[in-house]
């Protein structure tokens, strides 16, 4: 497997002003079109303490990944988001277990505080395979020259899973990224549900409600409170 960890391309990262904790367990009231895979996963990390790199922070860096189960994806190249409430440049981090060395580093510079989102380059040497699982985490760089700083480490897990021949069918006759979402989500594929809906939010207020109600199952109930300001 290719080492990339002496690349690390500066990515500036999509935000809006939101905060986000994590709750475990799933809300009572689901939504309906996301359907979580059965195979239950290992609960996220969130960010150690509450402190940024010099600031207390009140809600803590963490990752947009479902909790009791691992998000799943679609694609060869997934997006991942998570929610920094600083402006600090954060190191991402993707791992394939067994793998003694991250197979894809990047350093992401947020532009604002809120969620900020890196895609698996397409020129890149990585490529998910169907069937596999990978760790992948975000740590805030407080000082580039003394890595030991890094604040608020959080990791999560994602799976890569095969569209099935209807799936694919499916996507290709969509016109919309509010459509792609919708099935993405009846498929179970989070990930690519998230990254979806999240494109079409501002022009779409289905795709907004829709979003808020992904994060509410997820556990991310904060977030989609503020999502709906």
């Amino acid at each position: 497997m290719l080492n990339l960890r002496s690349i690390t391309p500066i990515i500036v990262g999509t935000a809006s002003a939101l905060a986000l904790s994590v709750l475990g367990g799933w809300p009572e009231a689901a939504m309906a079109g996301y359907n979580p895979p059965k195979r239950p996963g290992p609960k996220i990390t969130v960010g150690t303490g509450a402190r940024g790199c010099d600031k207390p922070l009140s809600v803590p860096l963490t990752p947009l990944a479902p909790d009791g189960h691992i998000g799943q994806t679609a694609q060869d190249y997934p997006t991942f988001m998570w929610y920094i409430e600083d402006t600090k440049p954060v190191e991402f981090t993707l791992v394939e277990p067994g793998i003694p060395q991250p197979i894809y580093v990047a350093t992401v510079q947020p532009e604002k505080p809120g969620i900020v989102q890196v895609t698996l380059p397409e020129k890149s040497a990585i490529k998910l395979v169907p069937g596999k699982e990978y760790r992948w985490s975000v740590a805030i760089i407080c000082n580039p020259l003394r890595r030991s700083e890094d604040a608020g480490y959080t990791q999560a897990w994602i799976r890569r899973e095969a569209a099935s021949p209807e799936l694919q069918k499916r996507l290709a006759e969509a016109k919309t990224d509010l459509e792609r979402a919708t099935l993405y989500a009846e498929s179970g594929m989070w990930y690519d549900s998230l990254a979806a809906y999240y494109r079409a939010k501002d022009q779409d207020n289905t795709a907004k409600t829709n979003l808020v109600q992904l994060l509410e199952q997820g556990g991310r109930t904060d977030v989609a409170k503020q999502q709906l300001k």
